[in-house]
């Protein structure tokens, strides 16, 4: 007489497995749809916010609104925004917001200077840090940025007039005058532009 053999008790028929673990892989992938959902949605709205700020930032400059321009420009340097426009408008927005700081000022520098990093020489950068390192009496610095502006665009005059004043303050009064001589050579139309003071 043989008995059929009773199933183990707690065991499971392999049909109750096969649908569990198939209810868990379904769950599974709708969760990471709907992640990917909600990841692909909060990049869009984070975009468009940037998008908003970047524009209502150009707005308020125009405007002369500089405290509300550099706030707005600000959020889009601090989400990776690294268009040039963008820099030299956000240092310039905080150097005339009001009331002027020293850590404003400041600020824009090393935004400034970011961007020297970046694009060796560029001319409005080079053009803004010179006379603020000069006023500063930071010949040094002055130099520095009006040798790499020099060097970048070598037929800009005013590169070369930077660099002659950065000289004279660094007490380099020769190589100065050696730099405003090639340059009076070079570009004889801009005679008094380039002795006068910096």
């Amino acid at each position: 007489m043989n008995t059929p053999a009773r199933p183990l008790q707690g065991a499971r028929p392999p049909q109750r497995i096969a649908t569990v673990l198939r209810s868990i892989l379904v769950l599974a992938v709708v969760l990471a749809v709907l992640a990917a959902g909600l990841l692909t949605f909060h990049r869009h709205r984070k975009a468009a916010a940037l998008r908003t700020a970047l524009d209502q930032g150009r707005a308020a400059f125009e405007a002369r609104q500089y405290s509300q321009a550099a706030a707005l420009l600000g959020q889009c340097l601090a989400a990776g925004n690294q268009d040039p426009d963008v820099i030299l408008k956000y240092a310039e927005a905080r150097i005339r917001s009001r009331p002027r700081t020293r850590a404003a000022q400041q600020d824009a520098i090393n935004v400034l200077e970011r961007l020297l990093r970046t694009v060796r020489g560029h001319e409005e950068a080079s053009a803004l840090l010179v006379p603020w390192y000069l006023q500063a009496d930071q010949p040094v610095d002055a130099e520095r940025v009006a040798r790499a502006w020099s060097e970048a665009h070598p037929d800009n005059p005013a590169a070369g007039r930077a660099l002659a004043a950065a000289l004279l303050a660094g007490k380099k009064t020769s190589r100065a005058m050696e730099l405003l001589e090639q340059l009076l050579r070079r570009h004889p139309e801009y005679d008094s532009a380039i002795l006068s003071p910096f």
